[in-house]
């Protein structure tokens, strides 16, 4: 069954908002990275973007061609965000973010392939919407598997109803590419709830394989560990009262400085 164009336009992301997974009290303790801002990056080798445009919609839908017909796509999410409440709706899947995290711990991934039948017909093109419940924000975009195709994703704009499609090749960001953004110079956790509260007061280890530095969250659940980057693994060993944690959990860092949210447990 088709699904309609209107998933991706932000107007229409409460089409999926009831499918949305809230943090059941039971869940086990979990961590996923986050990053200044959410974003949605393809990482398919020599991608290019158009910019697909219709008549009275105000901002452009982004078009990666992939040049073939999976596309590995890279979800980062911003420290606010709570990916408990969120999923990524494409043509043929609803899965919940916290679904997609990759075996290191440290991105969300997903290949979606771009290719594939419907009605008897091949289809060279998919779409993808990046949402949560708690907003109306949310990230649209249509994925190509090659330029050839760019007339079906025409049509198939067309035949959901947008009128006036045009598109352009995207113009580099030189703003992206300038550096001014500053590196991150420690390791920093952020400890929530399922309810996405802050919780202060936890306390975690820092590990390499020979020496462990005790931390602490502020009054604003923060864990902030300025050790020099080298292969650590991140600890639980103590919470406030009326909260609790998987005693078995351990959060990859890694050697390169990184952020992160954590869930545990208000009882």
């Amino acid at each position: 069954m088709k699904r309609p164009l209107m998933i991706l336009t932000v107007l229409a992301l409460a089409l999926c908002l009831s499918a949305a997974a809230e943090t059941p009290a039971d869940q086990p303790t979990r961590a996923y990275p986050v990053s200044s801002e959410r974003a949605v990056h393809i990482d398919s080798d020599g991608v290019t973007t158009l910019l697909f445009y219709a008549d009275g919609v105000p901002e452009p839908w982004p078009c990666y061609v992939v040049h073939g017909p999976v596309a590995r796509i890279r979800f980062e999410l911003g420290a606010t965000d709570n990916a408990a409440a969120m999923r990524y709706d494409s043509r043929d899947a609803s899965v919940p973010v916290m679904d997609l995290l990759g075996p290191e711990g440290r991105e969300n991934l997903y290949e979606q392939v771009v290719e594939g039948g419907s009605d008897g017909e091949l289809l060279h093109y998919s779409y993808g919407t990046l949402t949560d419940e708690a907003s109306d924000r949310g990230i649209s975009f249509l994925l190509l598997s090659d330029e050839a195709y760019i007339d079906e994703a025409v049509a198939f704009l067309t035949r959901s109803g947008y009128e006036g499609i045009r598109w352009e090749y995207a113009k580099a960001d030189e703003a992206a590419a300038d550096g001014t953004e500053e590196p991150l110079q420690a390791y920093i956790v952020h400890v929530v709830d399922q309810n996405f509260d802050p919780v202060p007061g936890v306390y975690a280890n820092f590990c390499t394989d020979t020496l462990c530095t005790m931390t602490q969250a502020d009054e604003n659940g923060t864990i902030t560990f300025t050790g020099a980057p080298d292969n650590y693994h991140m600890q639980l060993f103590r919470v406030p009262a009326g909260y609790s944690f998987d005693r078995g959990f351990e959060l990859n860092i890694g050697d390169t400085y990184g952020e992160w949210v954590l869930y545990i447990r208000k009882d």
